[in-house]
Formats: structure tokens, sequence, C-alpha cells
């Protein structure tokens, strides 16, 4: 698996499966796209909820109504990244268990993306099921 990257025009560039990356204006950028930052954090966000979806449909589980996946990172004085903050908001008529499961699961064996991430910097994870925040150790 690969992809390409073009260079289009200023800070401006496109993969091979269109996707549009970018600077923001204040960074001199056109802001047209996610800044490799933002495509970091989705890169790990969307690789939780891929893997947690999939795992519910192998494991024939009631899948969520809505799932909401947020990330940000925390940086240090001299805008070094300190850790990932994950968010995951489930909302639907899910089993506990099976989501605690499939949060696990995905963390620890089917995300690839997380689990590199996680032996360089400090992923911290929040999980809440129909605004009940869940304990996740």
């Amino acid at each position: 698996m690969g992809i390409q990257i073009q260079w289009q025009s200023n800070t401006l560039f496109k993969t091979s499966n269109d996707i549009i990356i970018d600077m923001g204006i204040d960074k001199g950028g056109s802001g047209q796209g996610a800044n490799p930052k933002e495509l970091f954090l989705q890169s790990i966000g969307s690789c939780m909820g891929i893997s947690m979806i999939s795992i519910f449909r192998k494991s024939r589980l009631a899948e969520p109504d809505n799932f909401l996946i947020g990330a940000y990172f925390e940086t240090d004085q001299g805008k070094q990244l300190k850790s990932v903050n994950i968010e995951l908001k489930i909302r639907g008529s899910v089993n506990k268990a099976d989501i605690l499961k499939a949060f696990k699961l995905s963390k620890e064996k089917y995300c690839p993306i997380s689990i590199l991430v996680s032996k360089a910097i400090k992923i911290n994870y929040k999980l809440i099921l129909n605004d009940e925040v869940l304990e996740i150790n």
C-alpha cells in the first residue's frame, strides 16, 4: 500500500486519492486543505474508528447510531508534541462491554497507526457512551 503526493503550488499538495494538504493562511499557505498535523490526528482517529466499526460488524454486534472522534495535541513551551488526546463519543443502543472490547482490540491490536504512535508519544483516550465517560484502564 502506498500513496503519492504531488506538489501543486506554494504549500499546496494533492495526494493520489485526492486529499488536499496545505498550510493555513497564517503560515503562508492558502488554507485550502488540512495541514500535516491535522492529517496526523485524522489518521489516528479514523484508524481507531474504522477498526472499531469493523470489530462490531465481524462480531455481529449492534453498531452505534453516531460515532464522533475528536483529537488534539498537547505541546510543551517549545511547541514540541507532549501527547495526543483522542475522544471517542458513541451514541446508540450498544452494549457497554462490547464498546469497551472493541476499543481495547482497536487500540492494542487492529489500529496500526495508534500502536506505532503510542511507542513514540503518549496517547490519552476518553471513551464516552451516551454521555457516560467509560473507564478504559
